[in-house]
C-alpha cells in the first residue's frame, strides 16, 4: 500500500511533469493537510446535499492545478464509477467577527467551482487505517469500525476553460475555503477524511436539502476539543510571468553546459 504521503508525491508528479521547473526555484505543493491514520482519525460526512468546507493561506497568485483530498466509503461500498461525480468550489472568507463569541468564520462568496463527472477525476486507495470511525457532522451520529481503505482523489483544474484566480502576497495572504462532496447516484455515502494538521478555523458543514434555507454550521469534533480539520492538498504551477523566467534560466543554464562540452 501507498501511504499518503507517497500518494501525494506520486499526484504531484503526474500533475507537474510536463512543466519545465527546478525543485530549488518553486515547491508545487502549496498546501498540505495530511490525513489523520492513528485511531482518532474519522470520515466526516459529506455526499449531496450535505457538503463540508475547509479554509487555506494563498500568499501567491500563482494558478492552482490540482487538488488532492483524502476520504473514504462508509463500510468501505464505493459505488459504482459510472455513478460517481464531484462538485468542487473554492470561496471567499467571512470573518469571525466577534473572536470568542458565537460567530465563526465561514465561507462567503462563491470564486471557483467545477463539477467531476465520472472518469474526470483519479482515484486510488492510499492506505489501510486499520478501522476507523464514521462522523455525521449534523446528526452528530458516530460509527466505529466504519472502514479500512483511505481513498486520495485528484481534480485536475483546467487553466485554459476554467482557472481559479486567486489572490495574496507574502505580506497581504488571502484566506480561501475548499468545499468537496461526492454526488453519488445511489445509497453509498462519502466521507472527507479528518487530519491532524490545525489551521485557524475548524472545518464547516451544510445542508442543501433547502437551498433558501441553508446556513454553514461548523463541524463540532464528537470527542476532545478544538477545530475540526480535513486532509487536502493544493498544487500549482508558478503564474506566467515566473514560469518564463524559470524556463529561460533553464534554457540558458543548458546551452551553458552544452557550451563546457563542446
Amino acid at each position: 500500500m501507498k501511504t499518503p504521503l507517497i500518494s501525494l508525491m506520486l499526484v504531484v508528479f503526474v500533475a507537474v511533469m510536463a512543466v519545465p521547473v527546478h525543485a530549488d526555484t518553486f515547491d508545487p505543493v502549496i498546501w498540505y493537510q495530511s490525513p489523520d491514520l492513528s485511531q482518532e482519525g474519522l470520515a466526516v460526512r459529506s455526499t449531496f446535499p450535505w457538503l463540508l468546507a475547509d479554509d487555506f493561506l494563498s500568499t501567491s497568485t500563482d494558478p492552482i492545478i490540482q487538488i488532492v483530498v483524502w476520504g473514504v466509503w462508509q463500510d468501505d461500498l464505493p459505488p459504482d464509477p459510472s455513478l460517481l461525480s464531484f462538485y468542487v468550489g473554492i470561496f471567499e472568507d467571512i470573518p469571525d467577527w466577534d473572536q470568542e463569541g458565537p460567530a465563526f468564520s465561514m465561507p462567503g462568496d462563491l470564486v471557483w467551482e467545477d463539477i467531476f463527472l465520472p472518469g474526470e477525476f483519479g482515484e486510488f486507495i492510499a492506505e489501510n487505517v486499520g478501522g476507523q470511525f464514521w462522523y455525521d457532522s449534523q446528526t452528530g451520529d458516530l460509527i466505529d469500525d466504519s472502514h479500512q481503505q483511505l481513498w486520495t482523489y485528484s481534480f485536475n483544474i483546467d487553466l485554459a476553460s476554467n482557472p481559479f484566480i486567486r489572490q495574496g502576497t507574502p505580506e497581504d495572504a488571502r484566506k480561501y475555503w475548499l468545499t468537496v462532496g461526492a454526488d453519488v447516484s445511489c445509497t453509498r455515502l462519502f466521507g472527507w477524511q479528518s487530519s491532524g494538521d490545525h489551521w485557524l478555523d475548524s472545518a464547516v458543514w451544510i445542508d442543501l436539502s433547502h437551498p433558501d434555507a441553508a446556513q454553514w454550521q461548523p463541524v463540532i469534533p464528537p470527542f476532545g476539543s478544538g477545530a475540526m480539520d480535513l486532509a487536502f492538498a493544493l498544487i500549482a504551477i508558478p503564474e506566467p510571468t515566473t514560469l518564463g523566467l524559470i524556463v529561460l534560466g533553464g534554457l540558458m543554464l543548458r546551452k551553458r553546459r552544452r557550451g563546457r562540452h563542446a
